[in-house]
């Protein structure tokens, strides 16, 4: 079985200035959309919400 894990950590420091420590990259959008978010809509096509991990350390 395979557990998505979303790593949504870091400074985001190459994406700067787009990316600050109070608006970090993983929040940033790109083509209408965060970049979370489409990790988190990518991983809810082979899981179940509830087996899906996010971590951010």
């Amino acid at each position: 079985m395979k557990v998505p894990v979303i790593l949504a950590g870091g400074k985001g420091a190459r994406l700067w200035p787009v990316s600050r420590e109070e608006y970090p990259k993983q929040f940033c959008e790109i083509f209408d959309e965060s970049l979370f978010s489409k990790a988190v809509r990518g991983a809810l096509i082979f899981s179940k919400p509830e087996d899906v991990y996010i971590r951010n350390k």
